[in-house]
């Protein structure tokens, strides 16, 4: 498994973008991320953008 995070200008914006790749047939832990980690970014742009981040329930 690999991952990449990359910032960059674009369009006069700050662009984030992660990237996670080469994941065994039938990870786990790709089921897990795939959810994870949109509710995460998600969180992070309400952080940045309202000064609150979104509440996330785990359980």
């Amino acid at each position: 498994m690999t991952r990449n995070l990359c910032i960059d200008g674009y369009m006069g914006k700050v662009r984030l973008t992660l990237t996670h790749d080469r994941f065994e047939p039938g990870s786990k832990v790709l089921q897990g991320i795939s959810m994870g980690w949109p509710a995460i970014l998600s969180s992070l742009k309400s952080l940045l953008e309202n000064g609150e981040p979104l509440f996330l329930d785990w359980g």
